[in-house]
């Protein structure tokens, strides 16, 4: 009898077991079917979606999709942080449900909603789009932590989703507020405007591409200076928040008045407040930032009215300090922006006399006061140099141009014109001081005068002289087989003449007489005579003469004659060339450092040989 009575027990405990497995494998299908049908937390299309609202504790925050984002609506009217809305939002929509726990398995498992976290809830969050609403309550974690309890307040159900929908809802309601203190598209901006209490109104535009000074005065502005305060401005962040808050929303009910003397308190009045205005395309709504007084008991911070003037937030003192600057501060010093392969023609005046060039196909020749080519890398060079000019100081122009004390002469003056494609640009560098240190440079098509160290500027573009070393030293340029006959006059007013006859291997013979070639001394002649080099030019007789300050001087400059009208070596070659059958050298007087001065028959420019090349064209070329 006992035996029979352990037999049904097993045999119930065994169909207990097996009611047991059938139940799981029950759950495990309808949990798969209920999987398929809520695996996603909101069936809605979030794109559609107008309205939300967060519910924490004593915390309600209302945000609502306007024309151009979202914008808070409640507990007060605030600018939203569209990034924070839109990160709760993907995890709203990429969240799938883990696990589903309907009420009548809670109530068969002896659980309830405060075991899940839903007595009372941690929030409550509102979903409201075009036709549809949603409320979902959030609970307690699940006990691993990555997940959290979520439930429909329409539904029977407790899903498990990722946490991140959680963490992701404000505990406050600066968490969702804009800290932007600029939030304009700066790449679409084209005016700012800066207004501070004793200081010049300043206007900038950039409608050209570059910004541009308007007021309170027009000229070029510097790029990078411009920059440099947008920099500061669109990086500055709130650093807290003080009005409007949970604590002083009796203020929005406040007068007009009321709200006026508040903004004085924080230094936002219009008349002690820095105010930064910044505006977008024509016809586009202005954005304002006002800069007040320091935050209390905080020297690092400054109180900042936001754009749309409904919140007043504490931002770093940095970029207030970055905005203290006056219209010099924010002038172009640069005196050009056109880069060097623009600049088609120069002309470079120093009193009456002028020196012209052109450029063509990146080669620079001179054109006056002598025909010349430049050494056109040493000449780009320091066009470049010129072209980078920036201004140490600047101040608006006069009329009337002060003599510098210590000037017994008009101050030294060099006009200078640039010639694009485009425009020409004239200017005047006038000496400030006596030992010619510093120049103001003066431009007709700026008000603005720019003065710049004389050290910076390129000689050639204050000295004819330096202007001279950069033409190309080369002032013969044959072959060997152009030269066809050399005949010298030498100091004691004797001539040798050689002639050139032959082909390949040519054979030189003296004409007129019997002598012997030197054949060492006249292949080192031709080697110098084909690619003659001098040592450095000297100014055209014109242009000295030009220079000289005859006119407000008692003095008159006598000009060198260098000693060419009585030469001391005349050397002249019969050639095959194009532009002449004959080339004559004339090697006139000694020079200061040993060199000779000499000319080429022909040409308006004197200049000097070197010692070494002299003794060269000096050496007999016949023997004795």
């Amino acid at each position: 009898m006992g035996n029979r009575r352990v037999i049904f027990i097993l045999l119930g405990g065994i169909a207990a077991c097996l009611a047991l497995l059938w139940c799981a494998d029950l759950r495990d299908v309808q949990f798969a079917e209920r999987a398929r049908n809520a695996s996603v937390l909101v069936g809605h299309p979030l794109a559609a979606l107008d309205r939300l609202v967060v519910e924490r504790g004593d915390l309600y925050v209302e945000v609502r999709r306007q024309r151009h984002g979202w914008e808070m609506h409640a507990p007060f009217a605030a600018q939203v942080d569209q990034g924070a809305v839109a990160r709760l939002l993907d995890a709203i929509e990429g969240a799938r449900v883990s696990d589903t726990i309907r009420f009548s398995e809670m109530k068969h498992r002896d659980l309830a909603l405060k075991d899940f976290g839903f007595a009372p809830p941690a929030a409550r969050l509102t979903l409201q789009g075009g036709g549809w609403a949603t409320t979902l309550l959030i609970g307690a974690p699940t006990p691993t932590g990555r997940e959290v309890f979520v439930r429909d307040v329409n539904s029977e159900a407790i899903w498990s989703v990722p946490a991140e929908v959680a963490s992701l809802l404000p505990a406050a309601v600066d968490e969702w507020r804009l800290r932007d203190i600029a939030t304009s598209d700066r790449a679409r901006l084209r005016v700012m405007e800066i207004k501070a209490p004793g200081r010049p109104f300043i206007r900038l535009s950039k409608e050209t591409g570059t910004w541009r000074l308007l007021q309170p005065v027009d000229g070029p502005a510097d790029d990078r200076k411009v920059d440099a305060l947008l920099d500061a401005l669109y990086a500055a962040k709130a650093v807290r928040f003080a009005w409007p808050s949970v604590r002083n929303l009796t203020d929005l009910l406040a007068t007009e008045s009321a709200l006026k003397s508040r903004m004085e308190v924080y230094g936002l009045g219009a008349d002690v407040a820095l105010q930064v205005t910044v505006q977008e395309a024509a016809g586009a709504e202005p954005s304002r930032i006002v800069f007040g007084n320091r935050s209390d008991g905080e020297d690092a911070l400054r109180y900042v009215l936001m754009p749309g003037g409904n919140t007043v937030a504490a931002v770093s003192n940095a970029v207030f300090e970055a905005f203290q600057c006056t219209p010099s501060d924010l002038r172009d010093t640069r005196l050009f922006s056109e880069s060097p392969e623009r600049v088609k023609r120069l002309k470079v005046g120093q009193g009456a006399a002028l020196f012209v060039l052109s450029q063509n196909d990146a080669l620079w020749q001179m054109e006056s006061p002598v025909a010349m080519r430049m050494d056109t890398g040493r000449f780009t060079a320091a066009l470049k140099q010129f072209l980078s000019l920036t201004a140490e100081t600047l101040s608006e122009q006069t009329d009337d141009r002060m003599l510098p004390e210590g000037f017994a002469l008009l101050p030294f003056e060099t006009q200078v014109e640039l010639q694009t494609d485009a425009n020409a640009r004239a200017m005047a560098f006038i000496a400030e001081d006596a030992a010619r240190q510093s120049y103001r440079v003066e431009m007709a098509d700026t008000p603005v005068a720019y003065h710049v160290a004389a050290s910076n500027v390129p000689p050639a573009f204050l000295d004819g002289a330096a202007m001279l070393d950069l033409c190309d030293k080369t002032v013969l340029s044959l072959t060997n087989d152009a030269i066809r006959r050399v005949t010298v006059k030498r100091p004691d007013g004797t001539a040798e003449s050689v002639q050139r006859e032959g082909g390949a291997a040519p054979d030189w013979r003296a004409v007129g007489e019997a002598r012997e070639v030197d054949a060492d001394a006249l292949g080192a002649f031709i080697k110098t005579m084909s690619a003659l080099a001098v040592e450095r030019f000297e100014l055209p007789l014109a242009v000295q003469a030009a220079l000289v300050p005859s006119r407000y001087s008692i003095v008159t400059v006598p000009l060198p004659d260098y000693g060419l009208k009585s030469p001391w070596l005349e050397i002249t070659l019969g050639v095959d060339a194009a532009d002449a059958i004959r080339k004559t050298l004339i090697i006139g007087a000694e020079a200061h450092d040993g060199g000779r001065h000499a000319t080429i028959r022909g040409q308006d420019i004197v200049f000097v040989l070197q010692p070494e090349t002299v003794a060269v064209l000096h050496r007999p070329l016949l023997k004795e």
